[in-house]
């Protein structure tokens, strides 16, 4: 019997300053990430840290992610996925999801928001 796990970290909010429009990038906006991280159970779980993805680290890479100005939502849930993959290269998948509060649209919208998934075959 195969098993596997999933990690996930929601509703992380940051302030940050991507965007597309020069306004964005001067005053910044509020923006919520989701990833989530599978890889399969080889063992019988030890209490062990070092035997699963350590939501910790996967926080620090989004934060990092985050701190980098970017023109596209896209491009930053990328890096996120790409960072993931680098620090655990036997997941399954990698899925980040970044949204803009308030996106400045001209009307009234909650959010907007890209997932990037990567799924290792």
């Amino acid at each position: 019997m195969k098993e596997d796990i999933e990690v996930a970290l929601e509703g992380l909010e940051f302030f940050a300053y991507h965007g597309l429009y020069e306004e964005e990038t001067k005053t910044g906006n509020r923006f919520i990430v989701d990833v989530k991280v599978n890889y399969p159970k080889i063992n019988y779980l030890s209490d062990d840290i070092s035997e699963v993805v350590d939501y910790v680290k996967l926080f620090q890479i989004v934060k990092l992610e985050m701190e980098v100005p970017s023109k596209l939502l896209e491009v930053v849930a990328q890096k996120i996925v790409d960072a993931i993959f680098n620090l655990y290269p036997n997941i399954t998948s990698a899925e980040a999801t970044v949204s803009k509060m308030n996106p400045p649209l001209g009307s009234l919208c909650k959010k907007s928001k890209v997932t990037i998934r990567r799924i290792n075959d």
